[in-house]
């Protein structure tokens, strides 16, 4: 269920596959687990992406001069966010 394509009409399940380990279980700290890029682009059935040193010398200089270069690095790589809570507004 976790590889459903896109237009299906089946729903996606949410949360952690069964078996996988809870990160920061019990310290009060909320995680989200961010896929990778080529992970979203399997679950959906894309054609995988190209790794930054397989573009060619044009797309690397662009990439390089409009500082995209570590961007494009960083989401090649799957990462955890923090969960903010949000505090309820008290009316007066």
């Amino acid at each position: 269920m976790y590889n459903v394509p896109y237009g299906s009409g089946e729903r996606r399940t949410k949360g952690m596959p069964k078996g996988t380990k809870l990160p920061n279980f019990g310290s009060g700290i909320r995680t989200k687990t961010i896929p990778s890029l080529a992970e979203v682009y399997e679950k959906e059935g894309l054609p995988p992406t190209r790794e930054f040193e397989k573009l060619t010398a044009a797309e690397q200089r662009g990439m390089q001069k409009m500082g995209g270069e570590v961007f494009a690095r960083e989401i090649r790589k799957p990462h955890t966010a923090i969960i903010k809570k949000e505090k309820a507004q008290k009316e007066p």
